[in-house]
């Protein structure tokens, strides 16, 4: 029997962001989209300007950005993406006509799931990506959520020992003696 690995369940239903700044491209990505496994409700942005907007009003599991844009970068875009608290988590993929790898190795570290360039782009390699994306997202949101939990267990404990110092030190005192 073989080993099964647990992959964090994809949502049935994902609010996706898409900032092109090309009105072709921006409906090529609304298609690859509608063939993915889940509900998709797409809100466009066609420039840096449309996607400050959007992110400050909307929340988002999939945020689509371009990397050469007009008025800007993607990267202007990923960096109001993590200092957005609706959107700081969301699942984003840099969807680029630029094969530079020096991008892809920045994109990355500037938080992006994922790197395609247009040329590479497919319904395999996109849904690929997206699943890839979706669930880094859900895992990164669980192991936040559990040391948050964490946290918040720590201070409870921390409350309890300082008001329960006063009371239980007389008693272990007692105890010592004996």
């Amino acid at each position: 029997m073989a080993p099964t690995t647990s992959h964090p369940r994809l949502p049935t239903t994902s609010n996706v962001l898409i900032l092109d700044d090309q009105r072709f491209d921006r409906h090529r990505l609304a298609r690859l989209c509608s063939g993915l496994d889940m509900k998709c409700t797409i809100t466009n942005a066609s420039s840096i300007v449309d996607f400050a907007a959007v992110i400050e009003t909307s929340a988002f599991d999939l945020i689509l950005v371009d990397y050469f844009l007009t008025d800007g970068t993607g990267f202007d875009a990923l960096s109001m993406v993590r200092l957005s608290p609706r959107n700081c988590r969301a699942a984003t993929i840099m969807i680029t006509g630029q094969g530079q790898d020096s991008v892809a190795h920045d994109a990355m570290k500037a938080g992006c799931s994922d790197y395609i360039t247009k040329d590479e782009l497919s319904a395999t390699s996109f849904r690929r990506a997206v699943t890839n994306a979706l669930q880094k997202s859900i895992l990164t949101n669980e192991a936040v959520t559990h040391s948050f939990r964490h946290a918040e267990t720590e201070a409870v404990l921390e409350k309890f020992a300082s008001k329960c110092a006063q009371d239980i030190k007389p008693m272990v005192s007692r105890m010592m003696r004996q």
